[in-house]
């Protein structure tokens, strides 16, 4: 049976290692938080849970924080096992594994507005569109990665670094800084969502902000080559309050 260890066991990393159990992985899973893992374990995503990290796999999955992944890629060891990571910004990791052949970076197109292995799925993936990222893959181990992503029922689709940061940055990441950027002006305003004509689900946020995106923020806009604050105008005359603030601009 092949094996594969998860670093990072929140929704993503959880969610890939209940698909490979499916597809008849053994997959052990590492978190910085033990009760993460434990946790991940105990839903069944994960056969077992380790005390630390460790590369002896067939196949190791970076699934914690880009910042997290970034430092993981530049201390890969040099004849390790085949490792891909899940992380939403490709360009520096991308560059810090590119000594590394068989190293691929990746990015699964699924996800949900809650974290944690709780809300993780094995199904997560099935019909979803994964990045492959061909800068510096070797074939042999792009092929792999390929094959054990169709096995989980999602569809590869190459990319270059350059493209995905582009392209997820404008359909994704700007959308959601925006809508946080809204969030806050409405609360700064207004402390009372309550009293805003408006259902109180479609102002609620997803629970991971504003943790899970601190680390994709400054990546996808130097991506976009749009700042949020050079986008910010000043307000016509009689505009309500919550427009003429902007906590990127203060």
């Amino acid at each position: 049976m092949t094996r594969a260890i998860v670093h990072g066991t929140g929704l993503i990393g959880a969610s890939v290692g209940g698909a490979l159990r499916e597809a008849g992985w053994h997959v052990a899973g590492f978190d910085i938080d033990p009760a993460a893992s434990d946790e991940a374990v105990a839903l069944g995503h994960l056969d077992e849970a380790l005390s630390e990290p460790s590369w002896n796999a067939d196949l190791i999955v970076l699934a914690g924080p880009p910042t997290a992944v970034l430092e993981a890629v530049r201390d890969l060891p040099a004849d390790g096992p085949l490792v891909i990571d899940v992380a939403g910004t490709k360009s520096d990791i991308e560059q810090a594994g590119s000594g590394h052949p068989r190293f691929v970076g990746t990015h699964p197109m699924a996800g949900r507005e809650h974290g944690g292995a709780v809300h993780a799925s094995p199904n997560l993936f099935k019909g979803a569109t994964w990045v492959v990222v061909t800068d510096h893959a070797d074939p042999e181990a792009l092929a792999r990665v390929e094959e054990i992503i169709g096995s989980v029922g999602a569809n590869p689709v190459r990319m270059t670094a350059r493209e995905h940061d582009r392209a997820v940055a404008a359909v994704s990441h700007l959308p959601q800084v925006v809508a946080a950027v809204e969030w806050r002006c409405l609360l700064q305003d207004c402390g009372r969502i309550s009293c805003w004509p408006i259902n109180r689900q479609f102002l609620t946020p997803p629970a991971h902000w504003p943790s899970r995106w601190t680390g994709l923020r400054i990546v996808s806009m130097r991506a976009t080559g749009i700042g949020l604050a050079k986008r910010c105008r000043a307000p016509e005359p009689g505009a309500p309050t919550w427009r003429r603030r902007c906590w990127l601009c203060k």
